[in-house]
């Protein structure tokens, strides 16, 4: 069975983007660069699951109508599908309250985010998510 994993890239109101660490606790790219969200639950819409992830893992409240859908995407294998939304913040800078899961988050303005050295064993869904950012960044900050 084909798994949905669901992330988000959020914008505050200046266009910083909310980058998160996953903490060494976490099971899979301990110590790597993140984006709320995660894994769409069997009979869970993916909108929700994004809006539900989004609330665990930093404890902002994003309503659905908020979220906007960036990309849809196979793996290579078709082992997994992944879904990109992207919602923009009323507040600069909203405070971030993390689960376990993560041990740092970043609001970054894409300037800096662009320069983060990304390990290149990263999880691959990051660095599509970081790939179509570059690609599709002025069309995230000009919406």
């Amino acid at each position: 069975m084909r798994s949905i994993v669901a992330k988000a890239i959020l914008l505050d109101k200046a266009n910083n983007i909310l980058i998160l660490r996953r903490s060494g606790t976490h099971p899979y790219w301990a110590f790597q660069l993140d984006l709320p969200g995660g894994s769409v639950e069997v009979d869970e819409e993916p909108l929700f699951a994004t809006v539900r992830e989004i609330y665990e893992e930093s404890g902002l409240r994003v309503a659905p109508t908020e979220l906007q859908l960036a990309l849809a995407e196979d793996d290579e294998d078709d082992t997994h599908h992944h879904m990109l939304y992207w919602a923009r913040l009323s507040h600069t800078t909203p405070r971030v309250q993390l689960s376990w899961e993560h041990d740092l988050a970043e609001w970054l303005p894409f300037s800096e985010l662009a320069t983060r050295t990304i390990a290149p064993n990263a999880d691959s869904y990051f660095l599509r998510t970081m790939r179509y950012l570059h690609e599709n960044h002025d069309q995230l900050v000009l919406r």
